[in-house]
């Protein structure tokens, strides 16, 4: 089994980029103008052409179940490997995550989560 990090039920190397993740994911929410746009939520709005901009190793948005996620600092870390992720990157991936995870798994992902698909 992958050693996990403090508790937080993620494997040790993807903990130790939470920090870098999450500052990631608090800059973004902040809107791509700096607009500050959020849902109710106080999540920012993501809609399709921006989450379309969004599909390389280096910036790997994905959609799941309405959320956005950048997924980018957990490709490598992916037990299947980076590239079941990759391909999915500016897109919604809901129906092939469901394929293989449940909705749950998600919760281990809260610094990934950079806002909400909208449109």
């Amino acid at each position: 089994e992958a050693a996990m990090a403090g508790g937080t039920g993620r494997p040790a190397v993807a903990a130790s980029t939470a920090s870098t993740v999450g500052a990631a994911a608090t800059q973004a929410t902040q809107g791509s103008a700096g607009d500050g746009t959020a849902t109710a939520g106080g999540w920012r709005q993501v809609d399709r052409a921006e989450l379309s901009l969004h599909t390389t190793a280096d910036d790997c948005w994905v959609s799941l179940y309405g959320k956005v996620y950048d997924f980018s600092s957990f490709l490598e870390e992916h037990p299947a490997g980076p590239e079941s992720i990759l391909k999915l990157g500016g897109t919604d991936g809901t129906a092939m995550y469901e394929t293989v995870h449940n909705l749950g798994m998600l919760d281990d992902f809260t610094t990934e989560l950079v806002g909400e698909l909208v449109g």
